[in-house]
């Protein structure tokens, strides 16, 4: 007997989301996580990144690149699609500095910004259509040690702190942020 525990809204459509994720990559149809597209028979399932960088008042960097979903987060979906399903849920954005390829076998995010505004936070999760769910969290650098920040990846997490790496996001256009400078990452995982 399979048991899926429901944890009740958002932890709904997010279990919705990676139990596809898991079906995918566990059947033989995979996804190929290097583009952030693949199917479920007829099902498509693709995600967008979508970095913008503010600086008084006005955008001066968008881009918009896919995640690798690492093996950590796969082990994560299969745990709440399968398993004793936790009550976290993979809504934490973290920041980082380090520009090295990701891998699915990553755990943690080499280089994470711990300081000045752009350390690990909970992002905001918002059902869009069906199948569709955005994890948005924006970040404002504040004055400390350093003049500049330049972000080279995302990660996605579901914990505060520690926790399990989701999945990962390289920006090969990475910006650079400066004191005051916010950063917005939206995360939008579809299902279609």
């Amino acid at each position: 007997m399979v048991r899926i525990w429901l944890l009740g809204g958002i932890s709904t459509v997010l279990l919705g989301i990676f139990l596809a994720v898991y079906i995918a990559n566990n059947s033989g149809i995979g996804i190929n996580n290097g583009t952030g597209k693949g199917s479920v028979e007829n099902a498509v399932f693709h995600d967008v990144v979508l970095i913008t960088v503010e600086r008084d008042g006005q955008i001066i960097y968008r881009y918009e690149t896919h995640n690798l979903i690492t093996d950590a987060g796969k082990d994560f979906i299969k745990q709440q699609a399968f398993g004793t399903a936790s009550s976290s849920t993979a809504q934490f954005i973290a920041l980082s500095t380090d520009s090295t390829a990701p891998s699915a076998s990553d755990t943690t995010l080499a280089g994470e910004i711990t300081s000045q505004g752009l350390e690990r936070a909970q992002g905001t999760a918002t059902p869009g259509s069906t199948g569709q769910i955005t994890i948005s969290k924006t970040f404002t650098m504040t004055a400390g040690a350093q003049s500049t920040f330049t972000i080279n990846k995302a990660g996605l997490f579901d914990s505060a702190s520690g926790g399990t790496l989701v999945a990962v996001a390289l920006i090969s256009n990475p910006p650079t942020l400066q004191v005051g400078d916010s950063i917005t990452i939206n995360w939008q995982i579809n299902i279609a």
